[in-house]
């Protein structure tokens, strides 16, 4: 479980910080919309195609990063095998409802 956080973390940590701007015209308030466990196509439904999508491997805990570059904001969205771990905007982790 500590493993686990602690790659949760270094996920969020790396991803939301200073990214390059984007044409991304979506709505950056939806993401408050994204809840946990949710699916990548549930995810794609509610912000669209992202800017660009990577594939992490943390000693075995694989994980799928969205990142939403828009003109004056940027979303990031973690996901896990089962579905949406964690988000981020702007640099600034959200607490997603369960």
């Amino acid at each position: 479980m500590l493993k686990y956080f602690a790659a949760l973390l270094l996920a969020v940590s790396l991803l939301t910080g200073c990214s390059p701007r984007g044409d991304w015209a979506g709505d950056p308030q939806k993401v408050h919309q994204v809840t946990a466990g949710m699916s990548e196509s549930e995810v794609r439904d509610i912000l669209g195609e992202p800017t660009k999508n990577e594939k992490i491997d943390m000693g075995g805990l694989n994980m799928t990063v969205w990142e939403y570059h828009g003109p004056n904001d940027n979303i990031n969205i973690v996901f896990d095998v089962d579905g949406v771990m964690a988000t981020g905007l702007n640099g600034a982790e959200i607490v997603i409802p369960q």
